[in-house]
């Protein structure tokens, strides 16, 4: 069953998926907010299952998936399992708040982001900070494990890349519960901007290449409605990932910040939230870029970094 929940982004809703059964498994959860929460839990109630017999599973710990992880444990007693990778994302998610959003203005600094710039966006993640509040993982959940989803088992395929420890499930049906690893027509990232994330976008092109050994079945994404997996699905997003490089290739015929590219790559695109969403776009493919041996990156007496082509 698709729960569709609001969210205050620009995609507006988010899918959780309930699976009523033996042993009720809910598949993702919404924002933190009381009354969306209620419509969860409504929705839950309404489909016949018990919120306080659900095991709460997550496609990946963002705050649009996993933000009322704590809500359905502190009130239900709903244990979360997830891989121990997504603990930054849910178990000390505000706990490490503010080391964190350090690490990432330091990061926006270093590529060129102008000082004022980087405080009105790191100003701006405290409203979506608050959407998530810490939940601790009760297990660990490992590529190929087989937990009960309602009357069935699903198989565990761990997908990295739009987070550490993004993850799919398959149904034995031929149903892949997809997450933001993959939508049909919106193309997903790695949110690459610490230096502690780099590699995690090269990581994600490598996850969806990966995907086509499941060409042919239906997958109930995290965001829209279900589709059918095609070649053409995962070319779709393959070249525009691809055509994304290469554009940000040609801006690089003499040395630019990650910040001068996303002017170029992106005019007028300079509110806050998509300030930080399109810079980790642009540095994801600039290390990609760098991994690949096809920029070389130059730091300047500034402290900026700047990349040109190899």
């Amino acid at each position: 069953m698709r729960i569709e929940l609001p969210v205050p982004f620009p995609l507006k809703t988010v899918n959780a998926w309930l699976f009523a059964g033996a042993e009720p498994a809910l598949v993702d959860c919404g924002v933190n907010d009381p009354v969306h929460f209620q419509d969860l839990v409504d929705a839950v109630r309404t489909a016949g299952v018990d919120p306080a017999e659900l095991t709460l599973y997550l496609t990946h710990g963002h705050v649009d998936h996993a933000g009322n992880a704590h809500r359905l444990h502190d009130g239900f007693g709903v244990p979360l399992v997830c891989p121990r990778e997504e603990a930054p994302f849910v178990e000390t998610f505000r706990r490490d708040e503010a080391p964190r959003n350090d690490a990432y203005a330091d990061a926006m600094r270093a590529h060129g982001v102008p000082a004022a710039d980087v405080e009105r966006a790191r100003a701006s993640s405290d409203d979506v900070d608050a959407l998530l509040e810490d939940c601790p993982i009760e297990r660990d959940l490992g590529d190929g494990a087989r937990p009960a989803f309602g009357d069935e088992e699903v198989t565990v395929v761990r997908t990295p890349g739009h987070t550490p420890g993004s993850t799919c499930y398959l149904t034995d049906d031929n149903v892949l519960l997809s997450g933001d690893t993959l939508l049909e027509r919106i193309t997903s990232n790695a949110v690459e901007l610490a230096d502690a994330d780099r590699g995690a976008f090269h990581q994600y092109v490598e996850t969806l290449e990966g995907l086509r050994r499941f060409v042919g079945v239906e997958c109930l994404p995290g965001h829209r409605a279900p589709f059918v997996l095609t070649d053409a699905v995962l070319d779709h997003h393959l070249d525009a990932h691809a055509a994304r490089r290469d554009r940000i290739l040609t801006l690089l015929d003499h040395p630019r910040s990650g910040h001068a590219v996303f002017r170029r790559l992106f005019p007028g695109l300079d509110g806050d939230g998509a300030l930080f969403m399109g810079m980790a776009e642009v540095v994801g493919h600039l290390h990609a870029l760098e991994l690949d041996g096809r920029v070389r990156m130059e730091a300047g007496p500034d402290g900026v970094r700047r990349y040109v082509r190899a």
